[in-house]
């Protein structure tokens, strides 16, 4: 007989329509290995625990002041990664150049088959054009 389970759950806190905290997770043990995916609002962390993992986060008698969930990240192979917003950005330009910028053109013989191809967007399908932008 073997002991598998699957959890999830979620947890919102709200205070004057505004969102203040925001929790998930999602995990699974198929008798050997917890696959545990845990969110804390942009902070995301993925766990897998094997039995003897498990065993060692319960059993642990040495009164430390760490927090389980401290304890669990120390064990995870993989690092939290954090999702960060992306931004766009638009540059000016300046009026003077400046004096890095300012470069030697280096003028080269073009051969035979130097010549480049442009391929004009609106060419490529739809579909190959979200993949190769």
């Amino acid at each position: 007989m073997s002991t598998k389970f699957s959890s999830y759950g979620i947890s919102q806190t709200y205070a004057n329509g505004e969102k203040i905290s925001d929790f998930s997770y999602d995990a699974t043990y198929d008798g050997k290995h917890a696959n545990i995916a845990a969110s804390n609002g942009n902070v995301k962390t993925f766990v897998r625990l094997s039995n003897k993992d498990i065993e060692d986060l319960m059993n642990n008698k040495n009164t430390s002041k760490e927090a389980l969930h401290d304890k669990i990240a120390k064990l995870s192979k993989t690092k939290s990664r954090r999702k960060s917003p992306t931004k766009s950005k638009t540059r000016r330009r300046s009026l003077i150049k400046s004096k890095t910028s300012k470069r030697k053109k280096r003028y080269t013989k073009k051969g035979k088959h130097s010549k480049t191809k442009r391929v004009n967007r609106k060419s490529i399908p739809a579909i190959d054009r979200e993949i190769i932008w």
